[in-house]
């Protein structure tokens, strides 16, 4: 993020909403690594958070006309971290246990 505020400050406008774009990408692809492998989702979701926070901090320094872009960006950084909680807090999937199921089938009482 301090590379796209540089960009910014200089008028690289389009070099710097290129960066943005970037670091989108690459947190999709955390969010994706983070909840296919269920493997460090609390540290991915607090860097979501941190670049999200950053890039809030960011476009309060900017020209109206150059925020949109941000905007969505800043929406779509919510959605992978509110994705990674809905992983981590969602409740725990049933396991059906076939070999309980045939032996109460199986078992005639009376």
């Amino acid at each position: 993020m301090d590379g796209v505020h540089q960009q910014f400050n200089k008028g690289n406008i389009q070099q710097a909403q290129a960066t943005v774009q970037d670091i989108l990408k690459y947190d999709a692809m955390a969010r994706d690594a983070a909840i296919t492998s269920h493997g460090k989702m609390k540290q991915t979701e607090i860097v979501l958070r941190e670049t999200q926070r950053r890039l809030e901090a960011l476009k309060r320094t900017l020209s109206v006309n150059d925020r949109p872009p941000l905007n969505e960006v800043e929406k779509k950084l919510e959605q992978f971290r509110q994705d990674i909680l809905d992983e981590m807090f969602a409740p725990p999937k049933k396991q059906r246990n076939s070999h309980s199921d045939t032996v109460h089938r199986g078992i005639g009482f009376g």
